[in-house]
């Protein structure tokens, strides 16, 4: 017997302080169910109707909604993409061939001597 057994039995003299008759848990579900108020069949078909109905309007929103989010994202990459367009054509306008040697040397950290050990196919 665990301990919340032994301390309601203490309390009470040894024994339960609830009484149920034998019989109570047969019928109590049919209990139950008796007292719940029985529906109205045509208004089950009228709530569904409803339902529909909500879930009409409920999508024409979703979509309105994604229409205007896709028409804005449109919006606002057609206002920044031709800055940053121009600005790549500017840049390459800057940048000569020169440039791009030069920095490609000094990023492989190659010498004038390396070059030409690569070009004649000279191998160490």
């Amino acid at each position: 017997m665990s301990t919340k057994d032994s301390r309601i039995l203490s309390q009470n003299g040894g024994r339960y302080p609830f009484k149920v008759s034998d019989e109570y848990f047969d019928n109590l579900t049919a209990r139950i169910m008796e007292q719940i108020p029985e529906e109205d069949v045509s208004d089950k078909n009228t709530k569904v109707l409803d339902i529909n109905k909500n879930r009409r309007r409920n999508l024409w929103i979703s979509v309105v909604s994604i229409a205007a989010s896709l028409a804005l994202i449109v919006t606002v990459a057609l206002n920044v993409l031709p800055t940053t367009t121009q600005n790549v054509e500017e840049m390459r306008a800057e940048y000569t061939d020169d440039d791009y040697n030069e920095d490609l040397m000094t990023y492989t950290m190659a010498d004038n001597m390396a070059v030409y050990d690569y070009l004649s196919g000279y191998a160490e």
